[in-house]
């Protein structure tokens, strides 16, 4: 999981380089195939579903890539200077269990 808005500033995401709002790409995992689901929750001192049981499509396949987007609106109630993580989770199954992949953190700044 990478924020494409933090890609130069490793550990931090600036509020001014997000101001119309944060992206977030998970490159596409071993074994991905599409039909497969996805879930991408934010969580820090606010809480939003990125991806809510996203089924991966064959361009997210072919984009070697899933994106999601956190909007300038959600990021406003996130409180400055806070840290927060980007948890990713696959199901294999059709969406019966899921499987944490890699989590990103972050601190909000200006």
């Amino acid at each position: 999981m990478t924020c494409v808005n933090a890609q130069n500033t490793p550990g931090f995401l600036h509020l001014s380089n997000a101001t119309q709002g944060a992206t977030f790409e998970q490159p596409v995992w071993p074994f991905a195939e599409a039909g497969q689901r996805l879930k991408v929750r934010f969580e820090g001192t606010s809480a939003f579903e990125i991806l809510s049981n996203h089924v991966v499509t064959a361009a997210d396949l072919a984009a070697d890539k899933v994106v999601g987007t956190l909007t300038a609106a959600q990021l406003r109630q996130v409180v400055l200077n806070s840290h927060f993580d980007v948890t990713v989770q696959v199901s294999f199954d059709g969406g019966a269990r899921f499987i944490a992949l890699r989590t990103l953190s972050l601190q909000l700044v200006s």
